[in-house]
């Protein structure tokens, strides 16, 4: 809690369940774009073909159609070892995210009583469950206090797998792309990075490449970001993302303490407005 009224608080956020191992992404990881994004195409494409057979009876189509939906049954058919039994060590993916934010808190809460208190901003710290299942811990944060969220302006600042420091950008969308974040937040912390010398860039989240807890937030109209530490897309990612060598070595200090100051020069801004 500030040491006045509170004006505003600021979530900072992310999550501690560890993903399942990716099997695609162990083995022949460059496939893994074209075994998943490839499934899903063919699910669809066998479901219009199969409502144009109804309507359109053209023998060409029908031997046509049967071969495709072939094709598809044998790539989805693949899918079924898509996911491991095991868990994944999960250092970056999100365990170093989880630290972050708990480090913070830590420096927060030893201000206390000092003329660096925070006077007017409130800082929660918050470490969600089941993100790596449908981001059920932060729907389930949100459900739960939506009234509190929106009765005093909110920022979250979400934080994912900070693998590298040449890689960071935040999001202005969620969950493939059909949430809205906030492009305002997202263009004021890149500011700030760039003011400190650190190079940033804000973009959408690609549609078949999943979501992140800022998500949630989005969707009752909370202004909220993810930062990432990683290219973000089914054919580039960090090479120990999901899979079993995602060890606290694979995390980068620079992305983490960069992550750090940007998030501490937008607090210090906001509780000086």
């Amino acid at each position: 809690e500030p040491k006045g009224e509170v004006k505003r608080q600021i979530i900072i956020s992310g999550h501690h369940d560890s993903a399942p191992v990716f099997n695609f992404l162990v083995y022949q990881p460059k496939l893994y774009n074209l075994r998943v994004t490839g499934s899903i195409v063919f699910v669809i494409l066998g479901l219009v073909l199969s409502i144009v057979n109804l309507f359109i009876n053209n023998e060409i189509l029908y031997y046509v159609s049967i071969g495709v939906i072939g094709l598809g049954v044998l790539l989805v058919s693949q899918m079924w070892f898509f996911r491991g039994r095991k868990a994944t060590p999960g250092a970056g993916d999100n365990l170093a995210s989880t630290q972050t934010a708990f480090q913070m808190g830590k420096y927060y809460y030893s201000l206390k009583g000092t003329d660096k208190e925070l006077k007017h901003t409130r800082i929660i710290f918050a470490s969600f469950d089941a993100e790596e299942e449908g981001l059920r811990g932060a729907r389930a944060f949100v459900k739960k206090n939506k009234d509190k969220l929106l009765d005093v302006k909110t920022y979250v600042l979400n934080i994912e797998c900070l693998y590298d420091e040449n890689a960071l950008f935040f999001l202005t969308s969620d969950i493939n792309d059909s949430v809205k974040l906030s492009d305002d937040l997202a263009s004021k912390l890149v500011d700030i990075a760039a003011e400190n010398n650190v190079k940033t860039h804000k973009q959408p989240i690609a549609v078949l490449t999943g979501g992140t807890d800022a998500g949630e937030f989005g969707k009752i109209g909370v202004e909220a970001t993810t930062i990432m530490g990683m290219p973000w897309s089914n054919d580039n990612r960090s090479m120990a993302y999901h899979t079993p060598d995602d060890t606290i070595d694979k995390v980068s200090k620079k992305a983490v303490e960069h992550t750090i100051n940007i998030f501490h020069n937008f607090i210090i801004a906001k509780d000086q407005e």
